[in-house]
């Protein structure tokens, strides 16, 4: 029996239209694996866009190769139309697999896994940066259970013939009046700023986010040191002294800076702070793990992209606190925007998607990073909710916790969110057993960002 595992990517080869390519095989476990070449998907990525009004079941099922691929004069290669392929396949090979519900066979974590070695290797051949590891929860896959002959298999409930998970991403910035109104009124970008909003958007990027966020907390203590002593809390002469040493080794490490010479020139101390102290020593030995090995760690730990995107919460978070202990016109000039911002996106495509509202659809308006939020949902009773953590990672939590709970036949869900850095969700997975959805379940699913602020 096989297993064809089909994983869209967020980029795209570029292969000969004439000549196709061969496969190869490896051997996984109690799995023999054969890997094709790069296919063409039948689906547009721009389908898994949040705003897109196409249902996720729909764009979800169309993750499988093109049988009718179309090539590109405007790409050649040799000479010849080039065929576009953003699609990797992969055929998972054993005796039997366990096709009942709520199984994982072949897992999806060894799936991504097989998935991502082979892209290592295309990236290294080509020389190709842009090829990125595949991250859980990220990419729109499907799994397609099939004879030794890459026939169908014939229906036989409850058994599952097809496995699907969906996406859905978006950018929304929100530009009200009153924040349209504070844009002249920025006058200085400071760069400290930049770095952490980079940090942000290179989630769940892990080691790239890392470096960013710390390089951005260090840029912003010398900021903040500087701008004490430049009120006159401490002689500019000795602030000089200490910070600016021949021998760099005596010079105050950044847990100094936040520390011992914070509370030197402001009286306070990033230690009175017990979480916000843990996350920077956290995010240090993170950052000097991708400096010595090329790898995040955190003592023997490696740091996955929910830690990541904690750790860079928790830099803004420094920010936010150290920052008030600042001289009001040392501040950054940001205004407290309120808007209500809602966004639908049909799941099954079974009625029309509603109107959207400019009223919140959740149970009050969110006022600080944590809380629980009530989303919308159309076309079934029970009720979605969100939950945002402290640090800013968002979950839904339906009836099931472990699995995500029968939704049967939800068409569409409505939330309603503040406007911030790009949001992904792992929004949907169903098994399929016969030609028909047998089940549509949420799973835990994250925002990537700064979280609702």
């Amino acid at each position: 029996m096989i297993a064809r595992f089909q994983i869209l990517l967020p980029y795209a080869f570029y292969l000969p239209g004439q000549s196709p390519l061969s496969t190869f095989d490896i051997e996984k476990g109690p799995y023999k694996v054969r890997v094709l070449p790069p296919q063409q998907a039948v689906v547009d990525p721009r389908a898994f866009d949040g705003t897109s009004p196409i249902p996720l079941s729909q764009a979800s099922d169309d993750v499988r190769v093109n049988p009718e691929p179309v090539t590109t004069d405007q790409v050649t290669l040799d000479g010849h139309p080039a065929l576009r392929a953003n699609l990797l396949v992969l055929d998972f090979m054993k005796e039997s697999f366990d096709r009942t519900a709520k199984t994982d066979d072949p897992p999806e974590a060894l799936a991504i896994a097989v998935a991502n070695d082979v892209l290592a290797r295309i990236r290294y051949v080509l020389r190709a940066p842009y090829a990125k590891p595949l991250l859980a929860g990220r990419n729109p896959w499907q799994i397609e259970y099939l004879n030794d002959d890459l026939s169908p298999l014939q229906p036989a409930p409850p058994l599952i013939r097809r496995r699907v998970a969906s996406t859905a991403s978006w950018e929304i910035a929100a530009l009200p009046d009153l924040a349209w109104k504070a844009v002249p009124e920025v006058q200085s970008l400071p760069i400290w700023d930049s770095l952490l909003l980079d940090a942000f958007s290179y989630l769940p990027s892990v080691e790239a986010s890392i470096v960013l966020a710390f390089t951005a907390l260090e840029a912003f203590i010398d900021f903040v040191l500087q701008r004490h002593v430049e009120a006159g809390a401490m002689d500019p002469d000795l602030y000089h002294w200490i910070a600016n040493r021949e021998d760099h080794a005596k010079e105050p490490s950044v847990l100094e800076q936040f520390d011992v010479v914070l509370r030197a020139v402001s009286k306070r101390s990033l230690k009175d702070e017990t979480r916000l102290w843990e996350g920077l020593a956290s995010l240090k030995r993170a950052r000097n793990a991708i400096a010595h090995t090329g790898v995040a760690m955190i003592g023997k730990t490696a740091v996955d992209s929910q830690k990541a995107a904690e750790l860079v919460d928790i830099a803004r978070a420094i920010i936010d606190w150290v920052e008030l202990g600042l001289p009001e016109s040392s501040r950054r000039c940001l205004p407290a925007l309120t808007v209500g911002l809602s966004m639908t996106k049909p799941l099954t495509g079974r009625t029309g998607v509603p109107e959207p509202t400019s009223e919140p659809s959740v149970t009050g308006m969110h006022t600080g990073r944590a809380g629980t939020f009530l989303a919308e949902n159309v076309g079934h009773a029970w009720p979605l909710i969100i939950v945002v953590n402290e640090a800013g990672v968002m979950v839904f939590a339906p009836e099931d916790p472990d699995y995500g709970g029968e939704t049967k036949g939800a068409e569409s869900f409505r939330i309603a969110f503040r406007p911030e850095a790009p949001n992904v969700f792992n929004l949907v997975r169903y098994d399929v057993t016969g030609s028909e959805v047998g089940m549509v379940a949420y799973r835990a699913c994250q925002v990537f960002g700064s979280g609702f602020r």
